[in-house]
C-alpha cells in the first residue's frame, strides 16, 4: 500500500473531494435558489479532477429543473463553430464558458478566441492563454491596445474588433458568437461579427453592466419590460435590436 505517509495522504486527498464535491452541490443549490442560474459558470465552482467537473456539467445540461433552462442553452452550441471575444476582464465569465467547451472538445467544431486587453499587464489567466494558444484544436488571437505592449509582447497590436475583422475569421449559419468585455467593445464588435457572416440570433453577449441591485426590485436595469438582472443579462444582438437607442443600448 505504501508508506504511512502516502496512507496519510491518500486519506486526506479523499476527504478534500468529498468535502469539496459537497461544497460545489451547495453552492449550485444556492444559485438556484436565488435564481442567479448564470452565476453558476463562476470559479467558485471547484473542479477536483476531470471527471468530477463533467458531472456537473451533465447535470446541468440534463436537469429537467425549469430554472437551468438557460443553462440549456449550451446544448443548442453542440456541432457547431464557437467565437468568443472578450476583452480586459471581460474573459473571466467568458472563461468557465470556454473551458465548458473544452471539457467536451469532440461536442463542438471549431474553436476560436480573441481576447485583448489595454497593455500587456491588464492581460488576464496568462497561463491559461498560454495553453490555449498551445492547443491544435483552438485558434487564439491575443492583442493589446496601441501602446500597451513591451519588448517581450508576442500577439498582435489594436483594438479587439479590428483585430477580430482582421483574423480571417468567419461565420455561418452554423457558427455562434459570445462576446463579452467593456460596453464600447462590445458595441464595435457586433457589427464587425455580422460582417463576417455571424447572424444577429448566434451572438450572445451581457448587459451585466446595465444591473443595480440584481433582484429586480430598484426597476433600474429595465429597458420597457425587459429587466436585465431578471431576464438576462446574456442576450442575443437580435434582441438588442429591439432596444431603443435612447436608453444607451444599441
Amino acid at each position: 500500500m505504501g508508506s504511512h505517509k502516502e496512507v496519510f495522504f491518500w486519506i486526506r486527498a479523499k476527504k478534500e473531494e468529498k468535502f469539496l464535491k459537497k461544497f460545489t452541490i451547495a453552492y449550485l443549490k444556492a444559485c438556484f435558489r436565488n435564481k442567479y442560474d448564470n452565476t453558476i459558470y463562476d470559479t467558485k465552482i471547484p473542479t477536483v479532477t476531470k471527471i468530477d467537473s463533467l458531472d456537473v456539467i451533465n447535470y446541468l445540461q440534463t436537469s429537467k429543473n425549469e430554472k437551468l433552462k438557460d443553462i440549456r442553452k449550451i446544448n443548442e452550441f453542440k456541432g457547431k463553430n464557437i467565437l468568443f471575444v472578450a476583452g480586459g476582464i471581460g474573459l473571466a465569465p467568458v472563461r468557465c464558458v470556454i473551458w465548458n467547451v473544452l471539457d467536451l472538445r469532440d461536442n463542438y467544431k471549431d474553436i476560436a478566441i480573441v481576447y485583448g486587453a489595454r497593455t500587456v499587464d491588464d492581460l488576464v489567466y496568462k497561463r491559461e492563454l498560454k495553453e490555449w494558444e498551445e492547443r491544435s484544436d483552438v485558434k487564439l488571437f491575443k492583442t493589446v491596445d496601441p501602446g500597451g505592449e513591451n519588448q517581450e509582447w508576442d500577439g498582435k497590436i489594436g483594438f479587439v474588433p479590428t483585430v477580430l475583422e482582421q483574423s480571417g475569421l468567419k461565420g455561418d449559419n452554423n457558427s455562434i458568437a459570445i462576446v463579452c468585455g467593456p460596453p464600447i467593445m462590445i458595441k464595435l464588435t457586433i457589427p464587425v461579427l455580422k460582417k463576417i457572416g455571424f447572424t444577429s440570433d448566434k451572438i450572445y453577449t451581457t448587459l451585466e453592466n446595465k444591473m443595480k441591485c440584481g433582484l429586480g426590485k430598484c426597476g433600474r436595469c429595465n429597458v420597457g419590460n425587459f429587466y436585465v438582472c431578471k431576464h438576462g443579462p446574456v442576450v442575443t444582438a437580435s434582441k438588442l435590436g429591439a432596444f431603443s437607442p435612447i436608453n444607451g443600448i444599441e
